[in-house]
């Protein structure tokens, strides 16, 4: 959908619904929508497949950024985040209890974290972990700034990678290969993916990536030369497949 047709469809929305004129009179209100129009034009449905992973045509490296620091402004994830934070501690402790992750891996970090559920888990759990975000808010203490594109860590220097926000990548290979940089030998790749867009999923207004199968993007990153040694099925925030890869 381009500017025009989204402009026309406003206003349609408008004549059907007056009251929605109130809204043209608060700025902040009218400033708020208008960066959203800008959001919509850069996620138009226009999409580049490359076998079973398809990547989303954004303009550029700028307007992908731009789109995905917008995602917390126009989201409320509040009533999520204690939900999810219990749940995903819940399945981090039963790879734990199946030696699928070693007990004396102790260092985290979580990819695209948003506020930082994921993180509070692993502390839960004793270990030291940090998130990165694009857009981590203000004063969060569990997420950094960071693009995870290009982290800036050490080699070698980290137990455990946690990611449920790769279908928010701009180039998977290069995120792959930052990976594998920041793991340890013998270090784990947990990796929780919603369905694939043949499984009844379709892409949401941030993704930027699709992929057709979990099982589709399994492949892409055993491509990468991670060992896949556990996949299971988890049902919070949606049902999706838990993926645990070793380097």
């Amino acid at each position: 959908m381009n500017l025009i047709q989204i402009v026309v469809k406003e206003l349609k929305d408008t004549l059907n619904r007056p009251q929605r004129l109130g809204k043209l009179f608060d700025y902040s209100s009218l400033k708020k929508w208008l960066r959203f129009q800008e959001i919509r034009v850069i996620a138009r449905n226009d999409w580049k497949n490359t076998g079973n992973i398809s990547q989303r045509n954004v303009p550029s490296y700028d307007q992908y950024i731009k789109l995905q620091k917008s995602k917390l402004e126009y989201l409320d994830l509040s009533s999520h985040e204690k939900k999810f934070r219990t749940s995903l501690r819940q399945r981090l402790s039963e790879l734990h209890s199946q030696d699928y992750i070693k007990p004396s891996n102790r260092t985290a970090l979580c990819l695209g974290a948003r506020l930082g559920a994921e993180v509070a888990a692993f502390r839960d759990l004793g270990y030291f972990a940090v998130g990165v975000d694009l857009n981590p808010g203000n004063n969060n203490p569990y997420v950094m700034y960071g693009d995870f594109h290009k982290l800036e860590f050490s080699d070698n220097s980290v137990d455990v990678i946690y990611s449920n926000s790769l279908d928010h990548c701009y180039e998977l290979k290069l995120i792959l290969s930052e990976i594998k940089r920041l793991l340890k030998n013998d270090g784990y790749l947990i990796i929780e993916a919603d369905p694939g867009s043949n499984e009844g999923i379709s892409p949401d207004l941030w993704a930027t990536m699709s992929y057709e199968t979990v099982d589709s993007l399994k492949t892409e990153i055993e491509t990468s030369g991670l060992i896949l040694v556990q996949a299971l099925p988890f049902e919070y925030p949606r049902n999706g497949t838990q993926l645990v890869f070793k380097r």
